[in-house]
């Protein structure tokens, strides 16, 4: 290895990216953290692989590994760990009506089921294309950028949680 880094503060997050069309999806296990000198980092990352482990009682436990670009000191890192087998996704499309030639409205349900034994917050990012607009929601949502909307659920362990929105899309 390059560097060794250790007791580095970690922000672990739920992502599931919709496809809105997915019957069960996989949700992702993120976590972050800042490539800062109070992080017990704060030196420019060169692009490669980054391995994470998790130190219990005894030795040290693989977590995973992603890869990065090359990364300036001060800046965030985000790096996928793989995915949650406890955490379920049902996403469906239950209508879809035309709208004009290339207009189609699109209303989709998402029922996400948290079979962990703690508590979650997972992020659920829909790519509804430059042209697409959220017509109805059932829970609070933002625009993140040009082509996506993010839900951000809490969800109770042993809970489940569903959502529904309608889209407008433009071919």
């Amino acid at each position: 290895s390059l560097f060794e880094a250790s007791d580095i503060k970690i922000n672990k997050k739920y992502r599931y990216l919709s496809s809105g069309y997915t019957k069960n999806g996989k949700v992702d296990v993120i976590v972050e953290f800042d490539n800062k000198k109070g992080n017990n980092l704060g030196m420019p990352l060169p692009a490669g692989k980054v391995r994470v482990y998790k130190k219990d009682a005894k030795s040290l436990e693989f977590v995973g590994e992603d890869m990065i670009g090359h990364t300036p000191k001060d800046e965030k890192l985000k790096l996928k760990m793989g995915q949650a087998f406890d955490i379920v996704v049902e996403e469906i499309q239950i209508d879809s009506r035309r709208v004009s030639d290339n207009i189609w409205d699109k209303d989709f349900k998402v029922k996400l089921k948290n079979r962990k034994s703690e508590n979650i917050e997972i992020d659920v990012q829909s790519y509804i294309g430059s042209n697409g607009e959220v017509l109805k929601s059932s829970i609070e949502y933002k625009r993140i950028d040009a082509f996506n909307i993010l839900f951000n659920l809490p969800i109770k362990a042993g809970q489940e949680v569903e959502f529904t929105y309608s889209v407008r899309v433009g071919y």
